[in-house]
């Protein structure tokens, strides 16, 4: 699959917006190319972050970079180097440009998306010079979210031509829109354009699940949005959506895409950033990895919640600030540098921000 740089990725999750342009810019004046590359563009002397954090979870960012870290920091000793600074802004950043990196990085195969667009029936109406759009003209296969958009805003006149024409309603896989667009964007030549993810802030999205009535049917219960589509592909989502449309008591209301941002940005990205982890597999972890040791020691240093609790982000910034000191004095004692899994990290998360630790 061609590359996808550069990226977009903007969203706000906990207290910061998150935008892979930035994250860009960062890998490469924070000199992490002179040793890694991101989808193959960058250096080789180390992992290719592109792939490293599949499947693309604030935990494994963490986890990973907390592994790799002893490492890093040895490599830029022996060059006279000291770790660039890292806030929790920036890690978010960072963030979000391996995460876009992922996302279109996917697994997809052009001949599986051509049998698609013609069992689905797709053919039937979108070729050239017909009054459906043909795909080489479709603009929105280079952003996920309009795509959505532009999915979801066709289907009231593609139910009335299903009507018309007896036909089924075609049901798609998030795997079948994956191959769909590799298939559109190579076999069809259409004109490559900046690939661009982006997800707005959650503050609006509210207000649009509200106005356009998805709130009425999802919004507590089994039904609710938001526990459905955590964790879930933005393909995989827009082709749950489609499946949808023919369920619905009316016909769907339109949805432009900056709204569908909003949308997203309340209903996906934001669950995406709550750890689920466990209380109790937390503490066990906690002790375990010999971190009450030091934190729980007289004298030792001590854990402060921050003000909006912590989440994976919170801690490669904590991390990227304290590691080094930490690790110098871990070796001092003999204690070896600890290392977690992304479930564990998603465990101690949620251990410290339960209110146990005072």
């Amino acid at each position: 699959m061609r590359r996808a740089l550069p990226f977009l990725l903007a969203w706000c999750a906990c207290a910061a917006d998150m935008d892979s342009t930035r994250g860009a810019l960062l890998f490469v004046s924070q000199g992490c190319t002179q040793c890694h590359s991101v989808n193959g563009q960058g250096g080789s002397l180390a992992p290719d972050l592109g792939r490293t954090f599949a499947p693309y979870t604030p935990a494994t960012l963490a986890s990973t970079m907390w592994n790799h870290a002893p490492a890093m920091w040895s490599a830029m000793r022996k060059e006279n180097s000291s770790p660039p600074p890292l806030d929790e802004q920036s890690a978010g950043d960072l963030f979000a440009f391996f995460y876009a990196a992922g996302f279109f990085e996917q697994p997809a195969d052009a001949a599986r998306g051509k049998r698609v667009f013609v069992e689905k029936g797709c053919a039937r109406c979108h070729f050239a010079g017909s009054a459906a759009l043909p795909p080489a003209q479709w603009k929105s296969v280079e952003d996920p979210v309009e795509l959505a958009s532009a999915m979801w805003n066709h289907a009231p006149r593609m139910l009335a031509e299903s009507a018309r024409a007896k036909m089924s309603w075609p049901q798609i896989s998030g795997q079948d829109l994956n191959d769909l667009l590799i298939y559109v964007r190579t076999s069809l030549d259409q004109p490559a354009g900046p690939r661009r993810l982006q997800i707005a802030g959650a503050s609006g999205g509210k207000s649009v699940f509200q106005s356009k009535g998805c709130a009425a049917c999802h919004g507590l219960g089994k039904l609710a949005l938001a526990d459905r589509l955590r964790g879930q592909n933005l393909n995989g989502i827009a082709a749950q959506m489609w499946n949808h449309a023919p369920l619905m008591k009316a016909l769907p209301v339109s949805i432009a895409p900056e709204e569908m941002r909003q949308l997203l940005g309340y209903l996906w990205a934001q669950p995406f950033f709550e750890e689920s982890g466990s209380v109790s597999g937390g503490r066990h972890v906690f002790s375990t990895k010999r971190c009450a040791g030091c934190h729980d020691a007289a004298g030792g240093p001590s854990i402060k919640r921050p003000a909006g609790g912590f989440n994976s982000i919170t801690m490669v910034s904590v991390l990227w600030k304290h590691g080094p000191a930490m690790l110098e004095s871990m070796r001092a004692k003999s204690v070896a540098w600890p290392r977690f899994t992304s479930r564990e990290m998603s465990d101690v998360v949620t251990y410290l921000n339960s209110g146990e630790r005072k």
